[in-house]
């Protein structure tokens, strides 16, 4: 393999691939130069691949991938001024980058864990795709900041998840798209018309892969849509996001055939239209204020003033509470006060999570579930719902 390659071309490849990464410790990246025109790039885990290309001049080709770690060539290349044209060449276990008449060795590593999920990427496999889909970049990023939120928070890495990543219900009228924890349940929903044969499909993707999706597309990238492919592969599905002239590769797994719609309550006994931000810094004021680990919170309609909603703490010696304007439908008078508890932190993450100005809150009081759905105005193509459990 020898090849030449401009330095700043080179390190901003890089310096994008470590960003995107979730473990910066020990990351490798791969090189392989299978044509004249262009350098394959990519770094990989046991779950996902994440391919870029670079248009260089390449002397000699070779299927053989060397591993080099990413750091270390990052610090190398930030001493070459911008767009210095460097002759790289392998020379058995060793780099060997040339620059005018200086030599420099760097080792090569190796690293065999992904072969088996890279091999139809870097060869001339070519298989029909069970399903393509084109999604807007905006929405896909909508829709991973929903499903993740709840799995970014450190404290709670201990759960044991339902499902240990995200589901994508895949059908000829709507997409789904659902994560859940021991306490929410968050479900994206887009009704399309992108009819297919190949549909209904139903699969899960990792947690790990998706959350590295986010991390490359949180890089505002200028770009306006992304194509999902599913492919069938070593008898697996293979999912491929693709990215202008990126792309990513994860793995998915089945589904244990759990019925989502059953969970969410068909009748509310109470809903309320209220502002977001108006609700989530109430909450904050009372949760930053509250003496007690963790803060649990009521909900009371009772009050006099009319249209107004009292949120306090339960069991506070301090009698801290809010009262803000909304707008409620009342379907059973008994039900004045909300007899359900919930968290302020699981509440808090959930609002700050959300964009929209409004959002409908409804509230089963026989199943102990609270209903949070933001109103969106995008012709009625999406809906979300985001279920929250009643502390008991």
């Amino acid at each position: 393999m020898k090849f030449y390659i401009c330095s700043s071309s080179l390190l901003n490849k890089l310096y994008f691939l470590y960003k995107i990464s979730n473990c910066k410790k020990n990351l490798y990246f791969v090189v392989l130069a299978s044509n004249n025109k262009e350098l394959i790039i990519y770094i990989s885990n046991t779950n996902s691949v994440f391919i870029t290309k670079i248009q260089t001049c390449i002397e000699q080709t070779s299927k053989e991938q060397i591993s080099i770690s990413i750091t270390l060539m990052i610090n190398f290349l930030q001493t070459f001024i911008n767009d210095t044209v460097l002759l790289v060449e392998k020379r058995k276990n060793i780099l060997v980058i040339l620059y005018k008449q200086d030599s420099y060795y760097l080792p090569i590593y190796r690293n065999n864990d992904t072969k088996h999920l890279i091999y139809p990427i870097i060869s001339d496999y070519q298989n029909k795709p069970i399903i393509k889909i084109v999604f807007s970049y905006s929405i896909l990023l909508k829709i991973l900041n929903y499903t993740l939120f709840f799995y970014e928070k450190q404290y709670l890495k201990h759960l044991k998840y339902i499902i240990n990543g995200v589901v994508f219900q895949l059908t000829p009228d709507v997409y789904n798209f659902i994560s859940t924890d021991t306490y929410r349940l968050i479900q994206y929903t887009i009704t399309h018309n992108n009819f297919t044969n190949n549909l209904p499909i139903e699969l899960i993707i990792h947690f790990s892969s998706l959350r590295k999706l986010h991390n490359i597309l949180k890089q505002k990238l200028h770009i306006k849509q992304i194509i999902m492919v599913i492919e069938k592969y070593n008898q697996e599905n293979i999912v491929q996001f693709q990215i202008e002239n990126n792309i990513f590769f994860c793995k998915s797994f089945n589904n244990p055939s759990i019925t989502f719609n059953s969970i969410f309550p068909t009748r509310t006994d109470i809903s309320f239209i209220i502002n977001k931000n108006l609700f989530l810094n109430s909450i904050k004021r009372i949760y930053i204020l509250s003496n007690n680990n963790p803060c649990i919170i009521r909900f009371s309609f009772k009050n006099k003033v009319k249209n107004t909603l009292k949120i306090y703490e339960e069991a506070s010696i301090n009698n801290n509470y809010s009262i803000i304007k909304c707008k409620f439908k009342l379907l059973d008078n008994n039900h004045n006060i909300i007899i359900m508890r919930f968290n302020t932190k699981f509440l808090i993450e959930i609002l700050s999570s959300i964009d929209e100005y409004l959002i409908n809150f409804e509230f089963s009081c026989d199943k102990n579930i609270g209903l949070l759905k933001p109103i969106v105005n995008r012709n009625n193509k999406e809906l979300i719902k985001i279920l929250i459990m009643s502390i008991i």
